[in-house]
């Protein structure tokens, strides 16, 4: 990363470009305590090198109207959460900008998914078509997931993700101006997992026992899960590691959304009633927050 932004301006202080790209790659896979250890350690090593962040990339702005859009900020009512998801999705942004692989972790209810959408979105409106497949990869034996030879016949026989995979990374079909994701959305473990470590690492291929797939430029790998506890290291320094904090979510964002949203039956959409949104966001301030604390 740091070669890159040497590259793309040869005249910038030195200093300054390895602070960034240590900056910048790590942050995203920090809980929210470690990141204020992290900064005072950069700032002791970088003492004459600002390193406050305010070179965001375009695409923020269509992040806060896909936010906007979907009624997912509030300036007034929650604005650090709403703040926390735009930074997160420039974490997913520009993760999978530098490596094809991404590691999305976190507990539920931390907006894992929330991120993926707003991004797929905003790519969308920005012109790049985005497809997301997603993948349960614990739903079925592992046979089913990557392939096997019919025993009668020696003829192969391919599973779900490798269909998937073969379909998305054909060559013959060349569409500008497009990404396809596919998003594993299940637990990790040795099981499944290491046999996408030839595709993570820099050959990205997935070897199967009677061909080779090789993964486009436009195909990005997501690997959704809950923890890394039955992850090897060969898999994680493989992917680019994304940490969802719901530290910093609380009820909030849910409950106010819900409340915006809210329409009773047999009510159209124009008609909602303001009222009853009122009553509801004072009602949580008065009896749900004292209750939930």
């Amino acid at each position: 990363m740091a070669g890159e932004l040497k590259r793309d301006d040869g005249k910038r202080n030195e200093f300054g470009i390895l602070m960034k790209a240590l900056r910048d790659m790590n942050t995203p896979r920090f809980t929210f305590s470690d990141q204020e250890l992290f900064y005072t350690l950069i700032e002791g090593l970088f003492a004459n090198v600002d390193i406050t962040r305010t070179d965001f990339p375009p695409i923020m702005e269509t992040i806060y109207k896909i936010l906007d859009g979907n009624e997912m900020r509030n300036e007034e009512l929650y604005k650090s959460e709403s703040d926390h998801i735009v930074i997160k999705t420039i974490h997913l942004y520009e993760t999978m900008y530098t490596r094809h692989t991404t590691l999305v972790t976190g507990p539920t209810c931390a907006g894992k998914t929330t991120i993926q959408e707003t991004l797929r979105q905003a790519k969308t409106l920005d012109g790049i078509k985005t497809t997301i497949v997603r993948i349960n990869p614990k739903d079925r034996p592992i046979l089913e997931l990557y392939g096997d030879s019919n025993p009668d016949t020696g003829d192969w026989i391919d599973g779900l993700l490798s269909k998937i995979f073969r379909k998305l990374n054909d060559n013959r079909v060349k569409i500008k101006d497009e990404e396809k994701w596919i998003i594993f959305d299940g637990d990790m473990d040795a099981t499944w997992i290491e046999n996408m470590n030839s595709v993570m690492d820099d050959s990205k291929e997935l070897t199967l026992a009677a061909d080779r797939i090789k993964l486009l430029p436009t195909t990005k790998l997501i690997l959704e899960s809950f923890d890394l506890s039955y992850s090897s290291p060969a898999t994680i320094s493989r992917t680019g590691v994304l940490y969802m904090d719901n530290s910093l979510m609380g009820y909030k964002p849910y409950y106010f959304r819900w409340c915006k949203m809210y329409k009773p039956d047999g009510v159209t959409e124009d008609k909602r009633p303001e009222k009853m949104r009122e009553i509801l966001e004072e009602y949580s301030e008065h009896i749900l927050e004292p209750l939930i604390k």
